[in-house]
């Protein structure tokens, strides 16, 4: 998306991930994007409208990307990894929205806060339909849904230590994580418990 939506997104997102959702003012909003405030409110509706926005196009994503990787004729593994990838890649580039949508999605409220719960709570079936399917085809072991929530939190924190320039880019990072989902730890131990 392009434009002054767009625009008015980017320094929301930037302005909030700085300091906070409740500490920034509609004015300060308004003088970041030079706007007047009657023009902003012509393109935001409302400051939670916004907020809202910002969620549900993240996360928006992140799903039509893993529908995108779920439908590839490959193996489970394989889509694993492009999962992880897409995902580490939409935080290091969205790093700021993401930020906001880590600490700010509780102060969502009624409808708003309902359907950006429900997405996110989509998105996690995601990767829990992809590794019920490499389990039902022998390629993973099978996963107690609780290892999606571990997987997924290995991610999403990212955003606190994800630097730009880091001595890892995105993919790189996605890599780490799935060899040691793929591979684990333990030198020839069994597993079972």
């Amino acid at each position: 998306m392009t434009g002054p939506k767009a625009r008015i997104r980017r320094e929301a997102a930037r302005l909030w991930a700085a300091k906070g959702y409740h500490a920034t003012g509609v004015q300060e909003l308004a003088d970041a994007t030079g706007l007047g405030k009657g023009a902003l409110y012509h393109h935001i509706g409302s400051k939670e409208q916004l907020l809202f926005e910002i969620s549900v196009e993240g996360v928006a994503v992140l799903i039509a990307g893993a529908e995108e990787v779920l439908a590839m004729p490959i193996p489970a593994a394989e889509r694993l990894r492009l999962l992880s990838r897409r995902l580490m890649r939409n935080i290091s580039d969205d790093l700021a929205e993401w930020k906001v949508f880590f600490h700010e999605v509780n102060t969502l409220t009624g409808a708003n806060r309902r359907t950006v719960l429900e997405l996110r709570e989509r998105y996690e079936g995601q990767w829990c339909r992809l590794l019920d399917e490499g389990a039902r085809s022998g390629e993973l072991r099978p996963a107690d849904r609780i290892a999606v929530k571990g997987i997924l939190g290995m991610h999403n924190y990212s955003y606190l230590w994800l630097r730009e320039g880091g001595r890892l880019d995105p993919e790189e990072l996605a890599d780490v994580f799935v060899d040691l989902l793929l591979g684990g730890l333990a030198l020839d131990l069994p597993i079972d418990r």
